[in-house]
């Protein structure tokens, strides 16, 4: 019987010898490939980095080399490696961090890609990624008692607090990638971390003028808002390091994701006008696409990798829109008098949200929109491993499983600003 995937393979590898034009001055050699790193089954762990050497030549000017770690579904599982060329011959010397929590162990493949202004040529090494055992910690709240807040953990019956300081928490997020927790103390900051264990070292990023926000992309990412100072948003991850900064002309709190393709979404509102609008930045802090958006925008969700759900709401409506990151064009959905106040997404694509007369789940393979549960949740989150929806209400913190049955519920300390799910690796 014959191997399909290893005839995907020689079909996709081969393409660049049979895409040629019929002109008669069209580039007939497709570019050349010789992989010399990784070697052809060579054992690779979550977390290391993969060196990927190769030489590359063709008879016409290279114009395109991009590295992927392909699952054995052939999808791209962490961020890639890409580079625009200008020459003949290129020898590639890159790396690829294995830095996907969600990875399954078994057969993975590195692909280098190559490209001439007429031609493509793949090469697929196989190789075999080790991935980790993921585990639910809990599920954390940031909450405001009197003069002080605590971070709890709630967890199999059990109520444990994390951390807890004077003063007021403003908004706070569980880095798993990292192990720690992410605390915005007051509207004007500052930001801090704590490892979740044991509590030693911190770090501070001064005051902040503005949010925080936990973006899943590849894997789990801590990005934080520093407020604006002559227009910059300066973003940071891990233990503190700037990652990059963007220049804005809007100085207001912004809502911010990550999509698949590292992408940084930024919905805020311009002052003086009645209108959010929406900023996508390339990965390099270039602007990307600037639109204008009527609704008061509360929580972004990434549906694939060209869409968002946005989740808004209008002067009488509540509104799900898709928006398309390639065009700008947007699908509206929405239910009169409702009112919504964040949204999560689950392990295979479908929208949950939070509204005031209840919870709804949207299906984006069926397009219908059903109302799952009848409590008015405040936040919501997805337990990825285990698959279960996490709601918290003004006074109790309730797990779900994915068919909307109770399994158990918390009664809150004190007001809670942000819940989050703790994994370990």
């Amino acid at each position: 019987m014959i191997n399909i995937r290893l005839l995907i393979l020689f079909l996709l590898s081969s393409y660049g010898f049979f895409s040629i034009s019929c002109k008669k001055d069209s580039d007939t050699s497709p570019p050349q490939i010789e992989a010399l790193l990784p070697a052809v089954h060579s054992i690779h762990n979550t977390f290391d980095t993969i060196n990927v050497k190769a030489n590359i030549i063709d008879d016409q000017e290279l114009t395109f080399v991009s590295v992927e770690l392909l699952n054995a579904d052939l999808i791209s599982v962490v961020t890639p490696y890409s580079k625009t060329l200008s020459t003949k011959e290129y020898r590639l010397n890159a790396s690829i961090i294995v830095d996907n929590i969600q990875l399954t162990s078994g057969i993975h493949y590195i692909l280098i890609t190559a490209k001439d202004k007429e031609n493509t040529t793949r090469s697929f090494t196989e190789v075999v990624v080790n991935g980790l055992p993921i585990e639910t910690r809990g599920y954390v709240t940031f909450e405001n008692i009197f003069t002080q807040f605590e971070v709890h953990r709630y967890f199999n019956g059990s109520d444990s607090i994390l951390y807890q300081s004077q003063g007021e928490v403003v908004g706070g997020v569980v880095d798993s990638y990292h192990q720690q927790l992410g605390v915005l103390r007051g509207p004007d900051g500052p930001f801090e971390t704590h490892p979740l264990f044991p509590f030693i070292n911190e770090w501070e990023v001064g005051n902040i003028h503005g949010g925080i926000s936990f973006c899943r992309g590849q894997a789990d990412k801590l990005f934080i808002q520093l407020g604006f100072t002559d227009q910059i948003l300066s973003f940071y991850q891990g233990e503190g390091a700037l990652k990059r900064n963007f220049t804005s002309d809007i100085n207001h709190k912004p809502l911010y994701s990550l999509d698949h393709d590292e992408n940084i979404i930024v919905w805020q509102k311009a002052p003086g006008q009645g209108s959010d609008r929406l900023e996508v930045f390339f990965p390099s802090g270039a602007l990307k696409q600037i639109t204008s958006y009527n609704h008061t925008v509360v929580d972004l969700e990434i549906k694939d990798e060209n869409k968002i759900f946005v989740i808004s709401n209008d002067e009488n409506d509540a509104h799900y829109d898709i928006y398309n990151l390639e065009n700008g064009e947007i699908q509206e959905l929405m239910i009169a008098g409702e009112h919504f106040k964040s949204a999560c997404t689950d392990n295979i694509g479908r929208l949950y949200i939070a509204g005031m007369n209840g919870v709804y789940r949207y299906d984006p393979i069926s397009l219908q929109l059903a109302t799952i549960l009848s409590i008015s949740a405040n936040k919501l989150e997805w337990d990825l491993n285990l698959d279960l929806l996490i709601a918290s209400t003004d006074d109790q913190l309730i797990v779900f499983n994915s068919l909307g049955m109770e399994l158990e519920s918390y009664t809150l300390t004190g007001e809670s600003v942000e819940l989050g799910v703790w994994y370990s690796k």
